[in-house]
């Protein structure tokens, strides 16, 4: 288990490496936001949940095979990354995206000419603004690789509560590997 979880743990390194996210993430100060600001919410909401203090309770399934944990030390933001990482607001990405949002729903489509790894990003809120649940859907394809990864999000009151990363990905040369990976927030 622990060789495929390195593999798995190398591949995804790879994966992201290779320009999962390689446009510039760092957005002027000054830059205007289209789009609801994921990146900037995580990471408020990382620090309150470090400063509060937390355990995660972790399963990562990899091709059907299942490992627990419960961990006191952990970076939040390294475990989020993605979630962090698929934010639209960068300069790059300003006109990409429909804009489907209806009361209490913000959704953003990537526009049918464009060509980003996030395919569609919903957050439903609550009756105070306050997102509730994240579903954000990333694909990416090319000559060497094909990878989908399907993520979602459970907050209460604004707070992380519950996330999970599902996804597929495939080498041109092997067999697919399927994994997801759960997460839970628990107080100390």
């Amino acid at each position: 288990m622990k060789k495929h979880f390195l593999l798995f743990a190398a591949f995804i390194g790879i994966t992201l490496s290779i320009g999962l996210f390689s446009c510039n993430n760092n957005t002027p100060a000054n830059s205007k936001n289209n789009y609801f600001n994921l990146k900037d919410f995580l990471q408020k909401e990382i620090q309150n949940q470090q400063n509060q203090g937390f355990k995660l309770q972790k399963s990562i399934i990899l091709d059907q095979k299942k490992e627990d944990k419960i961990l006191s030390e952990i970076k939040l933001a390294d475990e989020l990354s993605l979630f962090i990482n698929a934010d639209l607001n960068k300069p790059a990405f300003e006109n990409s995206y429909d804009n489907l949002s209806e009361n209490g729903i913000l959704w953003y489509s990537l526009k049918t000419d464009e060509n980003l790894p996030v395919k569609k990003m919903v957050i439903h809120l609550d009756a105070f603004e306050h997102p509730e649940n994240i579903e954000i859907v990333i694909q990416e394809k090319n000559i060497l690789f094909q990878t989908e990864k399907k993520l979602n999000m459970n907050l209460h009151e604004g707070h992380i509560q519950t996330y999970s990363i599902e996804g597929k990905q495939q080498l041109a040369w092997l067999e697919p590997t399927t994994y997801k990976i759960l997460g839970v927030i628990l107080s100390k």
